[in-house]
């Protein structure tokens, strides 16, 4: 990820993919408030996450 643009947004399934877990882990890890996460407020109610983010998380995971 070294050469990824940390202030790039990420879907949960693009963010899963790099932190190489499932989107279900990523997401309660956003709602437990372990990751850094957005919620959009659309209907679907998308969350989004920087890179910056991403790479922290693995980091204190790995």
């Amino acid at each position: 990820m070294a050469d990824s643009n940390p202030n790039a947004w990420l879907t949960a399934r693009e963010a899963a993919e790099r932190a190489r877990c499932h989107p279900r882990t990523l997401l309660r890890a956003a709602r437990s408030g372990e990751l850094v996460g957005y919620q959009r407020r659309t209907p679907n109610g998308a969350w989004r996450f920087k890179c910056a983010d991403v790479e922290r998380w693995i980091m204190g995971n790995g």
